[in-house]
Order: C-alpha cells, then sequence, then structure tokens
C-alpha cells in the first residue's frame, strides 16, 4: 500500500475530509460544541484555508480496500488492476496567535493504526508550519489518550501551560522548543577518547585519538543553531549584534569550557607541554554535562530578553 501525504484540495476532497473528521470526533467520545465543530464541517476549509494562514494535509492510499470494500484472495496485478486512491488520515493547522499556530484534527482510520502514518503526518505538519513562517506550534489533548501523548512527545513536544479556556478537565496541553535541536546533539560525550591502534587509516598504534571527532565543536555548532532558531530577534542584519550579544553573555562561557576540555582530554599524553585536563576542570565538565538543562537555560534567555514584555516562550516549537 503506497501513501503520500499531500494538500487536501476543495472542493474534491470534502467529503473524505468532512467523513475523517466526523470519525475523529466520534473517537475521542466527548461533546465538541464548545469548539463549534459542526461549524468547523459545514465550513471547509474554513480556518484551514491556505488564505487563513492554515493548512490540511491527507494521507492518500492507493489500492486501500476500505473497511466496508471486498479483500482480494490474491495480490492485485499492478498492470491491470485499476488504481484505487482513499483518503485514510488527516492533520490540520490553523492560525493560533499572531506568529503561532495550532496542530489539529490529527486522525487515522483505526484499520491503518500501528503503519506509523500518524509520525508521518505530524512530520509533514511541522514542515508545513515552517514553510508557512510561524515561529511555533501548539496542541491540546486528552489524558486518556497515552498513545498520542506519546506521538507528540517522539517529536519533541513537552507540557505546558494552558493557551486557551476548555470546560474538559485534565486537557493536556503541549509544545515543543527548538532548544531540542541542541539538545540531541549533547548527550555525545565530547572527551571520549581511544588509544586502540587505527593503521587502516594511518593512525599509528600509540596515538591518542578523539573517537567522536570533536564532539565539543558539535556542540558549539549546536548552541548556535540554537539561538538561530530559538531566539526571537529576528534574522535580518539590524538584528544580528543583539543576538551575539545574548550568545556573548549566556552561553559562550560555557561553550568554551567544553572546548577547553574536549582539547585537553584529546591532547598527547607525552606532551608534557601541552598540559593535560585538571581536576578542577574535569568538576566543571560534568557540571555542564549532567546537570545542564537546555530548554531552561533558552527559556531563561528569553524572559531576560523581553524584559517587562510578555514573553511566548511556553508552547512554542522554533524552527
Amino acid at each position: 500500500m503506497a501513501v503520500h501525504i499531500e494538500q487536501a484540495q476543495f472542493p474534491a476532497d470534502t467529503a473524505a475530509i468532512h467523513s475523517l473528521f466526523s470519525g475523529y470526533a466520534a473517537s475521542l467520545g466527548i461533546d465538541l460544541t464548545f469548539q463549534s465543530f459542526e461549524d468547523e464541517l459545514n465550513s471547509l476549509p474554513g480556518k484551514y484555508a491556505i488564505a487563513q494562514g492554515g493548512a490540511l494535509l491527507i494521507a492518500r492510499a492507493r489500492n486501500y480496500d476500505t473497511p466496508t470494500g471486498p479483500k482480494p484472495a490474491t495480490p492485485a496485478d499492478p498492470l491491470t488492476t485499476p488504481q484505487i486512491e482513499s483518503v485514510i488520515g488527516c492533520v490540520g493547522l490553523r492560525r493560533n496567535d499572531g506568529h503561532w499556530c495550532e496542530m489539529k484534527r490529527l486522525y487515522v482510520i483505526p484499520e491503518t493504526r500501528g503503519l506509523r502514518l500518524g509520525d508521518r503526518l505530524v512530520e509533514a505538519i511541522l514542515l508545513q508550519a515552517k514553510a508557512l513562517g510561524y515561529r511555533g506550534i501548539r496542541l491540546d489533548t486528552l489524558p486518556d489518550m497515552v498513545a498520542a501523548q506519546r506521538l507528540y512527545r517522539r517529536h519533541g513536544f513537552v507540557e505546558i501551560e494552558p493557551y486557551y479556556d476548555t470546560p474538559l478537565k485534565g486537557t493536556i496541553f503541549m509544545g515543543c522548543h527548538a532548544a531540542l535541536l541542541a539538545d540531541a546533539v549533547h548527550p555525545f560525550q565530547p572527551c571520549k577518547t581511544s588509544t586502540a591502534p587505527m593503521t587502516d587509516v594511518g593512525i599509528p598504534p600509540n596515538d591518542k585519538l578523539s573517537i567522536n571527532m570533536g564532539q565539543g565543536g558539535a556542540m558549539a555548532i549546536a548552541d548556535a543553531v540554537g539561538i538561530a532558531t530559538l531566539h526571537h530577534l529576528g534574522t535580518l542584519p539590524e538584528n544580528i549584534r543583539a543576538s551575539l550579544q545574548m550568545h556573548q553573555s549566556s552561553r559562550r562561557p560555557r561553550v568554551e569550557k567544553v572546548l577547553k576540555f574536549t582539547r585537553m582530554n584529546g591532547g598527547d599524553d607525552n606532551d608534557t607541554a601541552g598540559g593535560g585536563i585538571t581536576l578542577a576542570d574535569m568538576v566543571k565538565f560534568i557540571g555542564i554535562y549532567f546537570s545542564y538543562n537546555e530548554i531552561e537555560q533558552c527559556k531563561s534567555l528569553l524572559a531576560q530578553q523581553a524584559g517587562d514584555q510578555e514573553t511566548e516562550t511556553d508552547g512554542i516549537r522554533n524552527f
């Protein structure tokens, strides 16, 4: 079964979207009147229209038998069998607040669950949000939707403060931060070395070699990427100085410690002039490596930069 994620086309896909949205609502088992759900159904694409800053993606499967359709006893011959397409999943995106958007109506028909189609839809809608120029994305889910929560967390979402009032008690609000991008690099220790011979690539048997190939440098690069994406100072030339000043005052000291440690630990043990790592330096690095919280640090930086202005750190996935 070949599945393609694509933009829904209106009015051609209206009936299919209506069916999926109805299936979504039925699966929740709650009254969505407070969300004006019926109006949403009757006005498709509505807020999901591209002209409204929205998007509505569908998963279109070729040669998928609908739940009520026949199941062939033998595999079909692709050369002689007509190509039948069915819409088997969807996810929406709509403008939420200023530069932020909200993920809505993620749903796949029950017969396709277990194929990780939900992951593909989430990945696609995040890329769509980036393409539309949004700075962040939020969502809400229910306490008993454990599988959905695991899905969101796989894509970097964390629980956040509520961003709207809801009559449904226990509603879980989630968002994601770009700081996780830097965290993805940090677990690799920049200090790990090996004395194993690597004669196949020209490394003498007794030479000390960092087997992580400069992960201290990778950490610095990750910090730079995190700054460029997380800090909402913009990317125009006039914003560059402020971004660099923020890095200079907050992130650079940590990066310099890591790079220093990497250089010392990767040095030649026989070179007394180079010096080795001291216990004090080791303690500093261990403190950074095991206790540094990238998300909290970035949130703190944003709060400091915003000053008395309201910060929108929570509930944002920055791109």
